[in-house]
């Protein structure tokens, strides 16, 4: 069983909590009220069920405030990529998909965004994420899509004799 981590604040911690469950901001309000609550008794399911969080959240946000105190709560500013990796990766994807990809090595008869990540690094040595391509082509207007299976026949009766198979 997984030890929970305790929680005891201090009486100066207590007054930033009981400062920061008052805060504008919605998610440290949030957030300084749960610890309230867990500091005041609660056990870790009751906070969690009356905040609908899960409980490895709420050891994290314990854990961010014993290291941190209230700037630990606050919501962190995550380092985004630039879009440049999937403008380099639009900017290759019509030249790679209108040919075959045994053009470029791959011995496959039709495209997959797997194929279409070792194309792309084969041949421009552009070294994408299969998300990235997903993006890259749903900027591009299109969407990846698996081929239907169909069975199709020559024979000018085929629909009829079909119509005929799956009515009996």
């Amino acid at each position: 069983m997984m030890r929970r981590r305790t929680f005891c604040p201090t009486p100066e911690e207590w007054l930033e909590l009981r400062s920061a469950a008052r805060s504008r901001d919605l998610s440290l309000r949030s957030r300084a009220r749960a610890l309230c609550a867990h500091g005041s008794g609660e056990t870790y399911r009751q906070v969690c069920s009356e905040f609908g969080i899960a409980k490895q959240t709420l050891g994290n946000w314990i854990q961010r405030f014993g290291e941190q105190g209230i700037a630990g709560l606050r919501d962190r500013k995550w380092a985004r990529r630039k879009p440049v990796l999937r403008q380099q990766v639009a900017a290759h994807l019509p030249d790679l998909l209108h040919q075959t990809p045994r053009q470029f090595g791959i011995e496959r008869s039709h495209w997959t965004v797997g194929s279409v990540q070792q194309g792309l690094a084969e041949e421009w040595g552009v070294e994408a994420s299969l998300e990235t391509i997903r993006l890259a082509l749903h900027s591009l207007g299109q969407c990846w899509k698996r081929a239907k299976r169909t069975i199709t026949s020559p024979d000018p009766d085929y629909e009829v004799k079909k119509g005929q198979w799956i009515s009996s």
